[in-house]
């Protein structure tokens, strides 16, 4: 089983079922995220998560979470998008989403939008509504830091768009090598 096979809507919708879990443990077993997993995001801190959200979270997403609850990396990689400079350190856990989403820089990113990731530079945020739901955004953190300066107000301008998907962004960050230092 390869985890691009389970990537593309292969996985079953039934949280019991051992493949969903296999997802998870293979997406950390190819080296980007640490053996010693988060173990699978409970219900519970899902639904926390969206209730603090006010929306449900795309359902490609809900399925990598709830196989992986999250995860640090094992070692930090440089944004995988063209002009973009920042690195990807963590994939965060729900609790840790619900604490950070409109909250220090989390701030500078729009409401319809939530962030995944921790790192340097920005993070990893997912679109909440319309018709773009579910499409994978950078927010620049450096940008904003120029454009909106020390002002705690959200800024459209630092978005930037990198996957139609949950599962497009996988596959990008699926094929980045990964450092040997």
């Amino acid at each position: 089983m390869q985890v691009g096979d389970l990537v593309d809507g292969q996985l079953p919708l039934d949280l019991c079922s051992p493949a969903y879990f296999e997802f998870g443990r293979l997406w950390k077993m190819r080296g980007i995220m640490r053996i010693a997993e988060f173990g699978s995001a409970p219900m519970a801190e899902i639904a926390a998560l969206e209730s603090r959200l006010a929306s449900s979270i795309p359902e490609q997403y809900r399925i990598w979470l709830r196989a992986t609850g999250g995860g640090k990396l094992e070692k930090e990689i440089d944004v995988p998008f063209p002009g973009i400079y920042g690195t990807l350190a963590e994939f965060m856990t729900p609790k840790e989403i619900t604490g950070f989403y409109r909250s220090g820089f989390g701030e500078w990113i729009p409401p319809h939008y939530f962030p995944v990731s921790a790192g340097a530079g920005g993070s990893v945020c997912i679109e909440l509504g319309g018709n773009d739901r579910g499409a994978v955004y950078w927010a620049d953190f450096y940008g904003g830091a120029e454009i909106v300066g020390d002002d705690d107000e959200y800024c459209e301008q630092i978005m930037s768009r990198q996957a139609d998907d949950w599962n497009s962004f996988l596959r990008i960050i699926d094929s980045i090598p990964i450092p040997d230092f």
